[in-house]
């Protein structure tokens, strides 16, 4: 009889530490389901961040390059004007403040070259 009531205290323990095993399994799968939404949420956030990011040139710009990008110097000033802000009376000026400008915005990450 001690014996039998042994064996039963022991398969009640078992089906106790099996019920506990199986909640934390349960537990362990929403956790892991929820770290992955989680990084899923974040993937896609980045990816909309850099699909947004204005591209600049390779390169920095030249008068050269410039001009043929542009029209003519008003067209160019205009454009980075509205751009940036930027104020300039030459093509040089202009060259220099807006490189400028895209080399830290590069190294900012708020723009891809």
């Amino acid at each position: 009889m001690e014996h039998d009531q042994s064996a039963v205290r022991k398969v009640s323990e078992v089906k106790k530490l099996l019920h506990q095993s199986q909640r934390n399994q349960a537990e362990l799968l929403t956790l892991t389901t929820n770290l992955v939404q989680a990084k899923e949420q974040e993937l896609t956030q980045d990816l909309q961040t850099l699909s947004h990011l204005p591209i600049i040139p390779q390169s920095a710009w030249t008068i050269s390059l410039m001009r043929r990008q542009f029209k003519n110097f008003p067209t160019a000033r205009q454009h980075f004007r509205q751009l940036y802000d930027i104020r300039a009376n030459n093509w040089q000026t202009l060259i220099e403040r807006v490189n400028v400008i895209e080399t830290a915005l590069v190294h900012l990450g708020l723009t891809i070259r």
